[in-house]
């Protein structure tokens, strides 16, 4: 019923951006442009105060001042719905983010020869994202180029082995760390995986290292709901009384 809620509440959000959109770009040309939409709003787990995560592809014969006009218009629509920047530059209001066909293929094979958590994180965001306006096809080629980056394993899985590996160390600051970023992880890269192959993946190495029991597992999953339900659109009716819980006296470290 949550997770129902949460949908419905995010795709109310999603048509009123769309409808602002409509309005504000009447008159240009959808073959030139599409305007991508990523972060919680697109998974449908919006959070009360969701960012614009989003990225331009324009074709590749469309001129430099043409698409600094379209991006503007986006970022004046995005500003008259009150939704803020996202400050991890995950946003049109960055020139990263803002670029032609072209310019991604070529960003995406220079992320597959170099891999960084950065462009790694980036690619993951993509990988949730909803087109807002503009062309179908373009799209679709951009996410064809995101799914040869995730089959070539350009996924979070590979900042959390990096994760994992800090755990050998057993030091108890070092653990409650790693344990965060784990959650971390979890909830924003891979939210609709968490009680299954990430959320399984990471708990049952930390168990085979004696570092978390099966009680510490039922509680992180509490811990989790409880902290969706505070920050989204909608509230979970569950006990609030998790959250009184400090997760360090909670952990068997």
């Amino acid at each position: 019923q949550f997770s129902d809620s949460l949908n419905l509440a995010s795709n109310c959000e999603i048509q009123k951006i769309k409808q602002k959109l409509a309005l504000d770009l009447a008159g240009y040309k959808n073959n030139e442009f599409s305007l991508i939409f990523m972060g919680s709003l697109a998974r449908r787990e919006a959070s009360k105060t969701y960012d614009r995560d989003s990225i331009l592809i324009f074709a590749n014969h469309v001129e430099q001042a043409r698409r600094e006009e379209i991006a503007e218009k986006c970022i004046s629509s995005f500003e008259d719905l009150g939704i803020p920047i996202c400050s991890g530059g995950m946003s049109i209001d960055s020139k990263q983010a803002v670029k032609s066909l072209h310019e991604w293929r070529e960003f995406f094979e220079c992320a597959r020869k170099t891999p960084n958590a950065k462009r790694i994180i980036f690619i993951e965001a993509m990988r949730s994202s909803i087109l807002l306006f503009g062309s179908p096809d373009l799209y679709e080629q951009h996410q064809s180029l995101v799914k040869e980056c995730v089959l070539a394993g350009l996924t979070t899985d590979f900042l959390l082995v990096e994760s994992f590996l800090n755990l050998f160390l057993f030091s108890k600051s070092k653990t409650k760390l790693v344990l965060n970023q784990i959650i971390k992880f979890n909830y924003i890269y891979e939210p609709k995986l968490f009680f299954e192959s990430s959320f399984t993946k990471g708990m049952n190495f930390l168990c085979e290292k004696r570092i978390l029991k099966v009680k510490d597992i039922h509680w992180l999953k509490g811990f989790y709901v409880d902290y969706m339900s505070d920050r989204s659109l909608v509230a979970a009716d569950c006990s609030r009384s998790k959250r009184d819980i400090n997760l360090a006296q909670s952990l068997n470290l």
